[in-house]
């Protein structure tokens, strides 16, 4: 890998995923922290709001037989809808929570990207809160609607926001203008994005193959590389 990435260097997924392997390998200690301390509290935020949806809206059928007639009566429970309706609500919140992993990955990430030395308590600086989960309940909500349309939907936001995040930590955008920032740096790159977001696919994918714990590397080294891609698709420099 080269010593920088200057703004003239063409963009290529191969870097992006080296700069951020190296990236991580260099800073293993403090990003490995964060994410488990991220994923400890997503873990139970999700399994208690699942059950609690699931108790409110899912009833299991049930059967009765009349002692005195032999009558069977049964109900069908909650039905399909009712199912789609839990998985929806948990994905908006999964997608909400997990956005504040993403985030504070994604701060120590530029850090590391400016050349900027990483410790642990750079990944839960907090200064944005606000516009960090008004635009990941908009991306939910987006990709809950995706959902009911065969989760179609939900592929296409996904695609067109993968960058909100770094716009509105790096350029201090608010929400809305941020979803818009990176729909039109994806629409303008749509063939090196599609090719990255492959290769973050990929990396989760190997993850996932590996017990779901090859997660706690892939998943940092793709965030690592859409940082490199966020840079370079804007003619930024990246530092070695």
């Amino acid at each position: 890998m080269p010593a920088g990435s200057p703004a003239d260097q063409p963009f290529s997924v191969g870097d992006a995923f080296g700069w951020g392997w190296a990236k991580f390998q260099q800073n293993v200690g403090p990003i490995m922290i964060a994410v488990l301390v991220y994923l400890a509290i997503i873990l139970v935020i999700e399994v208690v709001a699942f059950a609690v949806l699931r108790g409110a809206l899912i009833s299991s059928p049930t059967v009765t037989i009349d002692p005195n007639t032999g009558a069977i009566t049964s109900t069908g429970g909650s039905g399909f809808f009712a199912g789609m309706l839990v998985n929806a609500t948990s994905n908006l919140l999964f997608t909400i929570f997990f956005a504040f992993l993403q985030a504070g990955v994604i701060r120590g990430a530029l850090m590391l990207a400016n050349g900027e030395r990483l410790e642990v308590g750079h990944m839960f600086n907090f200064d944005k809160f606000g516009t960090i989960i008004v635009a990941a309940i908009l991306v939910g909500v987006a990709s809950f609607l995706g959902i009911f349309l065969c989760f179609v939907g939900s592929i296409v936001v996904w695609f067109f926001t993968p960058f909100y995040l770094f716009f509105i930590i790096d350029k201090d955008q608010g929400a809305w203008e941020s979803i818009k920032s990176s729909i039109s740096l994806v629409s303008s790159n749509f063939g090196q994005v599609f090719l990255l977001l492959l290769g973050v696919i990929a990396a989760f994918i190997v993850g996932a193959i590996l017990c779901g714990i090859g997660l706690l590397v892939t998943a940092p080294v793709a965030l690592l590389a859409l940082t490199y891609g966020y840079r370079r698709l804007q003619n930024e420099p990246v530092a070695a």
